[in-house]
């Protein structure tokens, strides 16, 4: 009984259409290495057009290319553990030593990559995005998982296929998820600023209009460019609220500004 207990739960995490452990047993293996200071590297591959392969060619044949896709994976490393978390989404976790940079992996698993899945007869072209995570001391899965999907982010936004996660882009990493944290409050309070612009009538000599720039100032006097937080606020959804704040901060210093009556602001 108890070896049949312990035999379900496994199972619990196997996805049923790859036979792959899922993300439960993905960031189980990560911490065990962890917590043995066992030395390793993790791939997370991203399959971008499995969804337009079931479209053109029906769900079963895409299931099928999921699959042998997910069987070679794990037979050519058959040394790590390949781990399928979720979708089209896999990770790979390799051991690494580093008297061997294990670049010759990293070439199989590109080449494997780029060859197409071969079902029944026809050659099925994956696109993909692959990120590569070497062990420096992290004390969490979620950490090195983070730094992972940074790196395929970043790949994918610069239309290349492979990203790394070195220093840099963890640094980078750091720097927008400290941004997400600022922009999610959304106030005076938390350093959001409007700054009006006049825009001046050389005809008339005096403003005739002004258009409203939001800045975000850090607790130290600097500001933050919106350039650097604005395209953050867009991905993930902050955009809205930003705007009702700069709207409502407009109107109320249009009703109270004796300066500014019968101008017009524009909204930047």
């Amino acid at each position: 009984l108890i070896f049949f207990l312990n035999f379900q739960n496994h199972r619990i995490g196997v996805n049923s259409l790859t036979n792959l452990n899922g993300s439960r047993s993905f960031f189980k293996e990560i911490n065990t290495r962890i917590k043995k200071q066992t030395k390793f590297k993790v791939y997370l591959i991203k399959l971008q057009n499995l969804s337009i392969i079931r479209q053109n060619y029906g769900h079963k044949m895409g299931d099928e290319v999921l699959y042998l896709f997910a069987f070679n994976l794990e037979k050519l490393f058959s040394h790590g553990y390949a781990f399928n978390l979720h979708g089209a989404t896999f990770t790979l976790v390799l051991p690494y030593s580093s008297h061997n940079t294990s670049s010759e992996e990293s070439k199989s698993l590109l080449a494997y990559l780029e060859e197409p899945i071969n079902y029944t007869g026809t050659p099925m072209k994956l696109d993909y995005i692959l990120s590569e995570y070497v062990w420096k001391g992290e004390k969490d899965a979620d950490t090195i998982y983070e730094q992972l999907e940074h790196a395929s982010d970043i790949a994918r936004e610069s239309k290349f296929k492979y990203a790394s996660c070195t220093p840099d882009l963890d640094k980078a990493r750091l720097r927008r998820q400290y941004l997400i944290n600022r922009i999610q409050t959304v106030s005076r309070e938390a350093g959001f600023e409007i700054w009006f612009q006049p825009i001046f009538n050389v005809n008339k000599n005096t403003f005739s209009s002004m258009e409203a720039l939001l800045r975000l100032k850090e607790k130290d006097g600097s500001y933050i460019s919106p350039a650097e937080f604005i395209p953050l606020a867009e991905k993930t959804g902050q955009i809205v609220p930003i705007t009702w704040f700069v709207i409502e901060e407009v109107c109320r210093a249009m009703s109270s500004c004796c300066e500014m009556k019968g101008k017009k602001v524009s909204i930047n």
